[in-house]
């Protein structure tokens, strides 16, 4: 166990515990506006000079949904989940690597396949306005899985998620907005 040498130490290691945590937050706010295709929160994670580069997509973070929609349109599901990240504090400057398997259930001739990616999201945040914002964002990807089938079959279709306003997960956030 890590011991600190001083008091004046307490209040610096908590402040970069605060800063991780809300970059922790902004990537998850990030990939949830990805997987439910809420543009508006997913570029609020960056600023407008931000860039992104997807491999199937390289360019500004204004021009990602548009430049995606054909890619994504088809997508029944999609989903991130987040693993470890290693996050390193400079000021107002971070860098992080972000483990995560991404998850899409698209249709196919002989019915749905689930592709399931291991990738490392390599960002650059700057801390504007108060603000935590990805900058630049890079994939890295490691491994692929593809496999048949796709929507759940254990459980009634009245309760499957999906990618549009219906996704109780709206109701859920709107209720906290009153």
């Amino acid at each position: 166990m890590a011991t600190l040498d001083s008091a004046s130490a307490v209040p610096a290691a908590l402040q970069a515990l605060i800063e991780k945590e809300a970059i922790r937050e902004l990537l998850a706010r990030c990939f949830r506006g990805s997987d439910r295709e809420l543009q508006a929160l997913a570029e609020s994670c960056h600023p407008p000079d931000g860039n992104i580069n997807l491999g199937i997509y390289n360019g500004p973070v204004s021009g990602f949904f548009a430049g995606t929609a054909a890619f994504r349109a088809p997508m029944l599901a999609v989903h991130h989940h987040i693993g470890q990240s290693t996050i390193e504090l400079d000021g107002d400057a971070a860098v992080g690597e972000t483990y995560v398997l991404a998850t899409y259930v698209l249709p196919g001739a002989d019915g749905p396949q689930t592709t399931v990616l291991m990738t490392r999201y390599l960002d650059r945040f700057e801390k504007r306005g108060g603000e935590w914002k990805i900058t630049d964002r890079r994939v890295a990807f490691d491994a692929q899985l593809d496999v048949p089938g796709g929507p759940p079959t254990m459980a009634p279709e009245q309760v499957w998620g999906s990618r549009d306003d219906s996704d109780p997960s709206h109701a859920l956030f709107a209720s906290l907005a009153g």
